[in-house]
């Protein structure tokens, strides 16, 4: 399985992403984690499929545009936080595997991977490849409904995965990364998502105190708040805490709030007129 054992090739990716804006990694004293690599690519408005495209070239990863839906492993550990690490375990072949990430250049990924869910000799027969984060955000979202539709038949599922499989993954219906905002609230936005953060922090302590009353009210507040404001993916997400803290699942309510985190950490916001976001809202 590919791993980079240096930085040569990601310094040579950042090197040619910074020289396309004028700067240079001397000029700006930007190491950069390669872990961060696509809070980069964002930082300096790369397109999401030209930078995958490019990483799979300078690795010899194969680069995935589409994912079929009997592609997708459901039987995967993996999957199951797959959104929060933007991973994405399929099947190649009868007695294949691969992994599809959006980032190769992210080690701890790998080994958290390797350590956590899969035996070595799996994980390093295991074919890695690269896509953008919208690739595998929307299989996720099919995954999500295969492994629904799979728990109806078989009850062992929800019994080998509680918490955070069956129940609590909440099936997004626009890509969580990229929200459409009506432009007169453009500025109340940098103090909504610092609200949302400060939510978190709450939810977190109610979790520590196994408040879940309270997990459920705040799950429902961020749902709410998710939609009325735009942000569709915050919305179902709020939906699924509200689900797992109901349900009084600890793991499930740890599992969704990482998800929101992340979300909060990674969405860029296209601010759009108000006719136009009602069109969104109603579609």
């Amino acid at each position: 399985m590919f791993s980079i054992s240096d930085r040569t090739i990601f310094n040579a990716l950042r090197d040619e992403m910074l020289a396309e804006v004028g700067l240079s990694a001397e000029d700006t004293g930007l190491g950069v984690d390669p872990a961060n690599l696509l809070a980069l690519g964002r930082l300096l408005g790369r397109n999401p499929t030209e930078l995958a495209s490019r990483i799979a070239c300078l690795t010899g990863l194969r680069f995935v545009d589409h994912v079929e839906e009997d592609e997708i492993d459901i039987a995967s550990p993996l999957l199951f936080f797959g959104r929060r690490r933007l991973l994405l375990p399929i099947v190649v072949s009868a007695h294949r595997r691969g992994l599809i990430v959006a980032n190769p250049f992210d080690e701890p990924l790998l080994q958290d991977v390797r350590s956590e869910c899969l035996q070595p000799r799996l994980m390093e027969s295991m074919e890695l490849m690269v896509a953008t984060p919208e690739t595998i955000l929307d299989a996720l979202g099919v995954g999500s409904k295969l492994i629904e539709l799979r728990a109806k038949t078989s009850p062992a599922l929800e019994k080998d995965h509680p918490g955070n499989g069956v129940g609590f993954m909440p099936t997004l219906t626009q890509n969580p990364l990229f929200e459409s905002v009506a432009s007169d609230l453009v500025d109340l936005i940098p103090r909504y998502l610092m609200s949302r953060r400060e939510d978190v922090s709450r939810l977190r302590e109610a979790l520590a105190a196994e408040d879940f009353q309270s997990l459920a009210y705040l799950a429902h507040v961020v749902q709410g708040n998710g939609a009325a404001f735009g942000f569709d993916g915050l919305r179902d997400l709020g939906t699924a805490l509200e689900r797992a803290s109901v349900s009084e699942s600890a793991e499930g309510v740890e599992c969704v709030l990482d998800d929101i985190s992340g979300y909060l950490d990674q969405v860029q916001i296209e601010f759009v007129s108000p006719v136009r976001h009602l069109t969104v809202l109603s579609s």
